[in-house]
């Protein structure tokens, strides 16, 4: 990461500051994205600061593999959704089934996206999948980018992968290192976009 940090980037100890201060951060209007909302905790911090609805995605069954020394499923909620504000939209299922149906309904760019999938996989889908809509200014949030000892395969391999197929620039805004979580701002256009 620290190629990436022109300057001494913030450090959090609680995941709801390090998400307050990276939507305050933000440089570009348009939607803002949650991948992996659980138990909804994130997603109402992200709802109380954004001024405008927060979109969610999760199947509320767990992650669809084993993860580290987890079996597939770990992280269920058994398919209960959260209670979330008013200003927040649920979108229940697996992300290869409710972000493409989303995203033809939803034009513009991303503002914000809190990606809190865990696993590469699922980090990649997203990622792909926002391709062309992840803009300079737009603030990527990774929840499990440093710290695990699988980071080099999850969240970060996804985005390290992203950024070599586009040729983004990017720049750290933020760390948590005891939630392992990562704020990251765009600062030029992806190659599609040019």
């Amino acid at each position: 990461l620290l190629p990436h940090c022109p300057e001494p980037p913030r450090l959090f100890g609680l995941s709801a500051s390090l998400l307050r201060f990276a939507m305050d951060q933000t440089g570009v209007q348009g939607m803002v994205l949650e991948f992996g909302v659980r138990r909804g905790t994130s997603i109402t911090v992200l709802a109380g600061v954004a001024g405008q609805q927060v979109h969610g995605f999760d199947s509320f069954e767990g992650l669809p593999q084993g993860w580290q020394n987890e079996p597939a499923g770990v992280m269920t909620t058994g398919a209960a959704l959260p209670q979330v504000p008013a200003n927040v939209s649920l979108h229940a299922g697996w992300f290869e089934d409710t972000l493409d149906p989303f995203l033809a309904a939803h034009a513009g760019p991303v503002r914000l996206a809190n990606v809190d999938s865990d696993i590469y996989s699922s980090a990649r889908f997203v990622l792909d999948r926002l391709k062309g809509r992840i803009r300079s200014g737009t603030v990527l949030v990774f929840d499990e980018f440093i710290g695990n000892r699988t980071w080099a395969e999850d969240e970060f391999r996804a985005f390290a992968e992203y950024v070599a197929e586009t040729g983004i620039c990017w720049r750290v805004l933020a760390l948590a290192p005891f939630t392992k979580q990562v704020a990251i701002i765009i600062e030029c256009p992806s190659s599609a976009q040019m």
